[in-house]
């Protein structure tokens, strides 16, 4: 009896210290934690680059002098160095973010020569080390550029994600 009650508690131990690479959210959402760029990578970046963007002094300046929309076109990522599988829908997640803000018109691919400005994005990964634990390093960066290429506004962001050992 107590070898069947000992044997149930190291079964129940090992399961609760089994190493996970998804944990399920409130939403019924799986979030990945591996150490690939995934949908919701994507996702907090956008967001990200809308906070960022509506706070900067280039969209205080749009809002007051203009008074209505400006048409922006946002190019397609640039992803470099990063390992297969990733997810590529960062552009589509931007899109998504910016759509909710007043000032912002997106213009869509075929008709992007009427865009007063475009939206540069690149996403690179390299291999670190972090505490003698393997990681990956996502830097993105973001570059509002105006009709003559000129950048107007720029942010730059970091992501760090553990790889299981």
């Amino acid at each position: 009896m107590k070898s069947g009650i000992i044997l149930s508690l190291c079964l129940v131990l090992v399961a609760a210290c089994k190493s996970t690479k998804q944990l399920p959210t409130d939403g019924g959402r799986v979030i990945n934690l591996s150490g690939i760029w995934n949908a919701t990578d994507a996702a907090i970046m956008a967001n990200k680059l809308k906070e960022a963007l509506v706070n900067s002094s280039w969209y205080e300046t749009l809002t007051k002098e203009g008074g209505g929309q400006t048409h922006l076109y946002i190019e397609e990522v640039a992803y470099q160095k990063l390992e297969e599988p990733f997810d590529k829908s960062l552009k589509a997640k931007i899109s998504l973010s910016l759509s909710a803000t007043n000032s912002i018109l997106l213009i869509s691919d075929d008709n992007h020569n009427g865009s007063s400005f475009k939206l540069n994005s690149r996403v690179k990964s390299d291999q670190v080390s972090s505490f003698n634990q393997p990681a990956i390093e996502y830097n993105l960066l973001f570059e509002l550029v105006d009709e003559q290429e000129v950048v107007v506004w720029s942010a730059e962001e970091n992501i760090k994600k553990y790889l299981k050992k």
